[in-house]
């Protein structure tokens, strides 16, 4: 199975799309943007040069993330989480609301 990058720019006002690709291929983008897997687990950069989950329980080089998973950018608006666990049905710390 072959691997491919693509990072897909289409507008300022569309987030970008990285789609999953060999280890090495694609550089790490420069403004370090903040992105959702396909898992729906949103991921941060941390000043120690890896992507965190806001829960602070997975990290990851970008390389690592790249590799594993199809990534979109989170547009700016929603950035501040706050105490957003990374999944979509539950507040932080746990059980669904």
């Amino acid at each position: 199975m072959s691997t491919t990058t693509t990072t897909l720019h289409t507008s300022p006002d569309r987030p970008r799309v990285w789609l999953v690709a060999g280890l090495g291929t694609d550089q790490e983008p420069t403004d370090r943007p903040v992105v959702r897997d396909d898992r729906c687990r949103c991921w941060r950069p941390g000043a120690d040069g890896r992507w965190h989950t806001p829960d602070n329980r997975h990290h990851a080089t970008w390389s690592e993330l790249h590799n594993r998973t199809d990534l979109v950018e989170v547009p700016a608006p929603d950035r501040d989480l706050g105490d957003w666990d990374g999944t979509e049905d539950s507040p932080a710390g746990g059980a669904a609301a």
